[in-house]
C-alpha cells in the first residue's frame, strides 16, 4: 500500500522536474532570441535558402 504511494509521489516529482525543465528551457531561448542571436541565425539560413537552388 505505501509502496503505490512512495509511486505516485516519485511520479509527481519527476512531472515537476520535467516541466521545471521545459520552462528553464524556455527561459534560456528566450533571452538568445531577446540577444538577437538565435535570429541572425536564422535569417542566415532562410537567406541561404532562398538564395540556393531548389533540390
Amino acid at each position: 500500500m505505501s509502496h503505490d504511494k512512495l509511486r505516485d509521489r516519485i511520479q509527481v516529482w519527476f512531472v515537476a522536474f520535467v516541466l521545471f525543465i521545459v520552462v528553464l528551457a524556455g527561459i534560456i531561448i528566450g533571452r538568445l532570441v531577446h540577444q538577437g542571436a538565435l535570429r541572425s541565425g536564422i535569417n542566415q539560413i532562410t537567406d541561404s535558402n532562398s538564395k540556393g537552388p531548389a533540390k
